[in-house]
């Protein structure tokens, strides 16, 4: 029963003052709203207007239905203590038609006053009303009826609008109040007075309501209420509740003012709730209400927001946000800006002279005209400005918008800025007077304190200007100059004075005497003197002159980095190279087996195609026969731009290294050049041509590693027959075709004297000496290529040194460009700061040996044998001349060579220079002292590339002389001997020959390489001419001898006298000269006899092609037998462990001891180390070589050593540990990019072997793996290491030897190596 009376449904009927705007006035007294708020109180469903003026169809409709009531619906409200109230509220109103403004009428029409007292309304399918909008279109509204089309009421709600209403008067409103409580009073309801808008109440109308209800007649309670702020709304209902149901208690009516401030304060923490929420979830001001709204919907503090006032008003408050973000970002922005603005003014206008005495506008004009402007600034469309642009949220352009400089705060950054450049300038002003101060005065010595001197600046303006720090700062400073001038002037005082410190022996230690005799003769220097207050600093440079000077090296020079030594080797590293054409797989190798020449012949005016008209004259169906050897020949002419591909060296018909034409077998043609000229046109038409693809630049450049595209493409010159010619024509151009011919290091080939017939411009000596210098030019870069691996065995033809002055100040690659732009001028293996060069000394190639040094290396140097010196100073410096007169005087017997460096030009520097002219002078004139050579720098002298070849064949012809006068140089008696220093610095290896005496002993066959030998190996026995070798029973000459003597007996007619002969023994030189033509003749008889041999052999192989065998490697002698050279599986350890003892012992050691030893495997150690390791082995005496001892017993075995014989046990196998028979396969694997399938094919050959194999072949490639992971230290890459073991491992046939095919196994053990860890990750691979 209790529940059934707490849900008791409620039905109020709202009543007040209705009717026309003469009734009511111009606005209603609030009905609507009251019942508005109360049946829908959310902010979002609540309207503000509601009318009462209808058309007749809307007042017909199911919602009015032709009644002068509203049905509101149905709510239900929690009030204190959870008692539950459920409403139906009706308001009676009045409907004015809108075409006569007057009330509608129905059927059954009463006065508004009758109607207000209705106790039962009934309306058949009225529907619940719930704004305007909703007339006419009821079907897009929530259609709910009223209960069984009627409702009885239980109270009524007499509403008073105490709010100022125009047309309204009070007394009206209160008369009405008076006559509808009259008539409700006699319907026995309880009555309720309620007052609204009271947010906008007028006080005496308010009174008025107040006495009205206390009134003795009326006696109802009054709720004051303001449906807008939704004030003590539901308490009117609530109280009206409880006078119709008296049980339900009685609820306190809350005064409006007190209810308002509560209400006040829920929505104030409703707002700042939701103001913190909008503050952590947006921080963009670009987010949009869409995207944000539907984040917040499921906050809480949102919905109780939106409740409350609506989502209306949550976009207010977010776009009031928004705008706040917008304005920070701004603002921030600005701030940026502005801050970055005295940098942009900065580098814009840095100086006064650009912005002084100028207006802010027109500055900002300059500034738009500066190159940098639009680094620091970006300009906007005028219709956008700054804060309204996409630039500003820029984070990444983060330029200023240049109309933001319109802004007061721009031009007071630009005023602070032209303060601070005046104060800047000024400021600089008084420095510089102050340095000019002290540069001036007298009183400001080196060494001298500030305390001394400030005395004497105090009067002065830019002394009273700076502050004290300043002016000890700049003093420090100008002191710290002057100090380290009077050094500098005094050092270099020093080095002028080289002839005062070349009289001290090296060898002596230095007198207190000697010191007081050098400083008596500098004391009246004023270098000297400069130093008189730092004596004790100036006794340390001089000592440490001397003890440079007596003990020279480059650590120790004074010129630091800017050493000589160190400058020389840097331009030897950077700017000296071997041409790529000059590779042994290069396409211009000479190879026996090539038999075409494939000739580019450059001629301009037809010359090109006349020579190959006569070539092709020589030939029989295209093959040249020359000196018994037949020549396959493709000529191209050309007399075009060779930069064009019409006249390109290389076509697609015409391709260089391509496959020969006629014997389609050999792959491998000789590429040259033929130039030939026979007028001063066509003389430069070959200059340029040449210049474009084969000559190298004559500018140098460390970048460029080949110059040219062509260079080292083997040329002749050939001088053509032109009758047109005069003898001084004919002189010129032969002088201008000997100089190309220099340039490109190649012959040059004269008018032929015989065989001349007027109408024919080439003669056929002319081409068989042209086509025979070709192929020795093939020749000759095979042997050069072929003697790399004795290089360090090789003794040059002459040896020069060329010396410099340290702390000279000219680029050191000045005066070495005619070296370094030649074009066979290379870096020397193995010797640094060394360059070999090959150039015509005569009408022969030679090598010659430039040792570059600096004076101060020199002199350590000068007990070696040296066929010439190229003494280099400069023209502006004295010290430099100095050094190089002190050095020169004690030259004696060798030629001489004094180059003066002028940078400018020597005829400018001359006459322009005082002190160069001086200083050529005088360098001429010692050149005269001394007998020399002397010349100077040019503007041209790096192109001039054979300016060295006069004093280079000097050097060569005084050869003898100067090697006589050196053997002939005293000794003591106490000196070690030339083999016992050489073994003490070397080890016990073979020295250097000395040069042989003319002799007549019989040359080893040159067509056959010289045998090599092991480092390790005890020397041959020296019988004073050279080594001999017991084994071969052949005498042992230096390589150059063999070369010289190679080039003799191959030239024929066309060599120069022998490098040997004395040059007024006419008898001896017939004598020589008849024993080199025999030995020509023995020559060619063995040359043909060995080529028949060669053919049988070739043709025997061919037919047991499917039969041979590789030739094995050379084997090593098996020193007992017990071990070495038995089968793998005959020698492991065990089945677990199927690892020979040896590789294990070795491989340990090998790790343990030197892994990070450079050139492991492939530098050679000791052959009696290597030896007794096998030995000792073998008679089972070690397991460990950390036990071994070498036969001094001072020191165990090497590294290289335990190296050495891992090697020779895979050496000496009875197959190789890769058989023959994978190899294809193993090629074929390596043949992707892809390493994951090349390790994935690798896997399956290794499948093939047998497991022993597998094992061993596994752990020797681990340990190369980690060999090469130490290659920064040890130099072996994987890719060294596998030409090491290729031959080891895979044991090559040599009897079908294919270049092509050991550089793929090479290739395939490099991946072996690189691939190891791959390869072996799985367990079971």
């Amino acid at each position: 029963m209790a529940k059934t009376k707490e849900m008791r449904t409620f039905n109020i009927s709202v009543v007040g003052l209705s009717g026309t705007e003469r009734d009511k006035g111009a606005q209603g007294v609030g009905k609507s709203c009251l019942c508005n708020r109360f049946v829908r109180p959310l902010a979002d469903n609540y309207f503000h207007e509601h009318i009462s003026v209808l058309s007749q169809s809307d007042f017909g409709g199911r919602v009015v239905n032709n009644d002068h009531f509203l049905y509101w619906g149905e709510v239900t409200k929690t009030w204190d203590e959870g008692q539950d109230f459920t409403f139906h509220v009706v308001e009676q109103t009045e409907f004015i038609d809108d075409t006569s403004f007057q009330t509608l009428r129905t059927s059954t029409f009463m006065p508004y006053i009758k109607r207000a007292a209705v106790a039962k309304v009934v309306s058949a399918e009225k529907l619940m009303y719930i704004c305007k909008d909703q007339l006419g279109i009821e079907q897009d509204f929530e259609q709910k009826t009223m209960p069984e089309g009627k409702l009885n009421i239980d109270g009524f709600i007499l509403v008073c609008d105490v709010s100022l209403v125009q047309n309204r008067p009070q007394e009206d409103q209160m008369r009405f109040l008076q006559n509808c409580f009259t008539t409700l009073a006699k319907t026995k309801k309880p009555a309720l007075l309620v007052a609204t808008k009271c947010d906008d109440a007028v006080d005496q109308y308010l009174r008025e309501a107040r006495d009205f209800a206390s009134n003795r007649r009326v006696g109802i309670p009054l709720v004051e209420t303001s449906a807008h702020e939704n004030v003590n709304v539901d308490l009117a209902f609530v109280v009206l509740a409880q006078m119709i149901d008296k049980s339900r208690g009685k609820s306190k009516i809350i005064p409006f003012h007190e209810a308002a401030v509560r209400r006040k304060e829920v929505l104030d923490v409703a707002t700042e709730a939701y103001q913190n929420l909008v503050v952590r979830t947006v921080r963009d001001y670009h987010d949009t209400w869409n995207s944000v709204s539907k984040k917040l919907e499921r906050e809480p503090d949102f919905q109780h927001y939106c409740d409350l006032l609506g989502k209306m008003s949550a976009k207010k408050l977010f776009r009031r946000h928004i705008k706040k973000l917008k304005e920070e970002h701004q603002a921030r922005r600005q701030v940026e800006y502005l801050s970055q603005l005295p940098r942009a003014l900065d580098a814009l206008a840095p100086s006064l002279d650009l912005i002084l005495d100028r207006t802010w506008p027109s500055v900002q004009n300059i500034l738009q005209r500066q190159d940098q402007f639009e680094e620091w600034f970006v300009v906007l469309p005028e219709d956008m400005p700054w804060r309204e642009s996409d630039h500003v949220d820029s984070m990444v352009d983060k330029r200023i918008p240049f109309d933001l400089l319109e802004m007061p705060e721009a031009e007071t950054v630009f005023k602070n800025h032209v303060n601070k450049l005046q104060a800047a300038q000024k400021k600089e002003r008084m420095k510089h007077e102050f340095r000019r101060l002290l540069e001036h005065t007298g009183h400001v010595l080196p060494g001298k304190p500030w305390e001394d001197v400030h005395i004497f600046l105090m009067e002065e303006e830019s002394y009273q200007e700076l502050t004290e720090g300043e002016k000890i700062d700049i003093y420090s400073y100008h002191q710290r100059e002057l100090i380290e001038r009077a050094r500098e002037d005094f050092q270099e005082l020093l080095f002028e004075k080289a002839d005062l410190f070349a009289r001290l022996d090296p060898h002596e230690q230095i007198s207190h005497q000697d010191l007081v005799d050098i400083k008596e003769a500098l004391q009246e220097e004023s270098r000297y003197q400069a130093l008189a207050r730092l004596d004790n600093e100036r006794d340390v440079l001089l000592l440490k002159h001397i003890g440079f000077i007596t003990c020279p090296s480059k650590e120790t020079c004074l010129s630091g980095p800017n050493c000589m030594e160190t400058l020389l080797q840097n331009a030897v590293d950077t700017a000296v190279h071997r041409p790529t054409s000059w590779n042994r797989h290069s396409q211009w190798m000479f190879d026996p087996n090539a038999s075409q020449l494939n000739i580019v012949i450059l001629g301009a005016d037809g010359l090109a195609d006349e020579l190959a008209n006569e070539i092709k004259l020589q030939c029989n169906e295209e093959e040249y026969t020359l000196d018994g050897n037949i020549y396959s020949l493709e000529l191209r002419p050309i007399d075009g731009d060779v930069t064009q591909p019409m006249s390109s060296f290389k076509t697609p018909k015409f391709t260089p290294n391509a496959t020969c034409r006629r014997h389609p077998s050999l792959t491998v043609c000789h590429d040259c050049c033929i130039c030939v000229y026979d007028s001063v046109e066509s003389l430069k038409y070959a200059q340029s041509s040449l210049e474009q693809t084969v000559i190298r630049s004559g500018t140098l450049s460390i970048d460029k590693k080949e110059r040219a595209p062509f260079q080292g493409l083997p040329c002749a010159v050939i001088l053509a027959r032109n009758s047109a010619n005069t003898d001084k024509d004919l002189s010129y151009l032969r002088e201008e075709g000997q100089h190309l011919a220099e340039r490109l290091q190649c012959p040059f080939i004269d008018i032929s004297s015989t065989e001349f017939f007027p109408n024919r411009k080439f003669q056929e000596a002319q081409i068989q000496q042209a086509m025979r210098a070709l192929v020795e030019s093939f020749r000759h870069r095979e042997g050069w290529i072929g003697s790399q691996s004795i290089e360090q065995l090789m003794e040059p033809d002459i040896k020069v040194k060329l010396s410099t002055v340290c702390g000279d100040p000219y680029n050191v690659e000045l005066p070495l460009a005619p070296l370094l732009n030649h074009q066979c001028c290379t870096a020397a293996p193995e010797k640094p700061s060394t360059l070999i060069v090959e150039t015509f000394l005569g009408s022969c190639k030679r090598r010659v040996e430039l040792r570059l040094t600096s004076f101060h290396s020199a002199q350590k140097y000068r007990d070696e044998l040296v066929h010439g010196y190229i003494l280099v100073y400069s023209a502006k410096r004295k010290a430099s001349l100095a050094n190089v007169r002190a050095f020169a005087s004690n030259l004696k017997n060798v030629p001489v060579h004094i180059l003066a460096v002028t940078e400018s030009g020597s005829v400018n520097a001359f006459f322009t220079n005082d002190v160069e002219q001086v200083l050529i002078t005088e360098g001429n004139a010692l050149a005269d002292q001394l007998t020399a050579k002397f010349s100077t720098t040019s503007s041209q002298f790096q192109k001039q590339t054979a300016v060295f070849t006069p004093f280079f064949k000097e050097c060569w012809e005084k050869k003898e002389s100067t090697e006589t006068a050196y053997k002939r140089q005293p000794s003591s008696e106490d000196e070690p001997t030339e083999r016992e220093v050489w073994e003490s610095t070397f080890g016990r290896v073979r020295p250097p020959a000395t040069l042989p005496k003319p002799s007549r002993v019989p040359l080893p066959s040159y067509d056959e390489a010289p045998q090599n030998y092991n480092s390790d190996e005890e020397p041959p026995p020296y019988n004073g001419e050279g080594y001999h070798d017991n084994h071969h029973e052949e005498h042992l000459l230096k390589p150059s001898q063999v070369r010289d003597r190679q080039q003799q007996g191959r030239a024929g007619r066309f060599a120069p006298d022998s490098a040997y002969q004395s040059d007024g023994d006419d008898e001896e030189r017939k004598k020589r000269n008849k024993e080199l033509e025999k030995l020509e003749r023995q020559q060619r008889k063995d040359t043909k006899r060995k080529q028949k041999e060669e053919e049988k052999l070739k043709k025997k192989m061919e037919k047991q092609k499917s039969k041979t065998k590789p030739f094995p490697l050379p084997q090593q002698k098996n020193l007992s037998g017990n071990y070495f050279g038995l089968p793998m599986e005959k020698i492991v350890q065990s089945e677990d462990n199927p690892i020979p003892l040896f590789v294990e012992m070795c491989v340990k050691y090998i790790e343990n001891e030197g892994i990070r030893t450079e050139g492991i495997f492939r530098v050679n150690g000791k052959k009696e180390d290597t030896d007794l390791i096998r030995l000792k082995f073998d008679e089972e005496e070690i397991t460990d070589l950390n036990d071994l001892q070498v036969a001094d017993g001072d020191h165990k075995v090497s590294v290289n050593a335990a190296a050495g014989a891992l090697k020779s046990f895979f050496v000496e196998l009875p197959e190789p540990l890769i058989p023959h028979s994978v190899h294809d396969d193993l090629i074929v694997a390596i043949s992707t990019k892809d390493d994951q399938i090349k390790t994935r094919n690798l896997r399956e050959v290794l499948r093939k072997l047998s497991p022993v194999t597998q094992a061993v072949f596994k752990y020797l490639l681990e340990h190369l793996y980690r060999v090469s992971e130490f290659s920064s230290d040890n130099k072996m890459t994987s890719e060294n290491l596998a030409i090491c073991f290729m031959p080891t491992l895979m044991r090559p046939d040599f009897s079908t030897f294919d270049m092509g095919a050991q550089s793929q196994k090479i290739l395939l053990m490099d991946n072996f190596i690189r691939l190891t860890p791959q390869i072996y990750e799985d367990a079971g691979s």
